[in-house]
């Protein structure tokens, strides 16, 4: 009888668990080596081949064209990351900036031939923990030069398209793979 005492004791002792004592810590404490979210770090930078076709841009501002598509590369930028209040609800989001130079020659505007040079850049603003867009401006500035001829420079377009997302726009499905 002690000894099945024993064994039923030994079993007893062998189904718990000891669970370890947690600490919670606060933004300071230590990554435990799984996230579900990106981490960006300011400086931060990639470069994306780019590909862009103005030619229905152009056309919309009343020219005549023959473009074509323009390839290049855009850079984006990690430029802050800073604290914004959404709903009342202090929130980390990154604020980001991309952009490119674009320029192609031999191109046809009105009947002339010139090199067109595209100027592109969108800041972003998004929210850390799944990188949905609060907020976009998008500046595209394009000028033909005919001939090759600096001092007959056109300015064909000026355009900044500035949104804001109510709600956010999310793009991502986390965790990435």
């Amino acid at each position: 009888m002690r000894r099945e005492v024993v064994v039923a004791f030994i079993i007893l002792l062998s189904t718990l668990t000891v669970v370890p004592q947690v600490e919670a810590v606060g933004l300071g404490g230590e990554d435990p080596g799984v996230t579900d979210t990106v981490t960006w770090r300011v400086g931060d930078k990639w470069v994306y081949a780019g590909a862009f076709d103005p030619t229905i841009l152009v056309q919309s501002a009343g020219v005549d064209a023959t473009v074509g598509t323009i390839n290049g590369d855009a850079t984006t930028t990690v430029d802050a990351v800073s604290e914004v209040d959404i709903d009342g609800i202090p929130t980390l989001v990154y604020e980001t900036s991309s952009k490119a130079d674009f320029d192609k020659g031999g191109v046809a505007l009105e009947g002339y031939t010139g090199n067109l040079f595209i100027q592109y850049q969108v800041d972003e603003v998004r929210r850390v923990s799944d990188l949905a867009k609060l907020s976009t401006d998008l500046s595209l500035n394009v000028r033909y030069v005919p001939y090759g001829i600096s001092s007959l420079t056109q300015q064909i377009a000026d355009i900044t398209i500035s949104t804001d997302y109510d709600p956010m726009s999310e793009n991502y499905d986390f965790p990435l793979r």
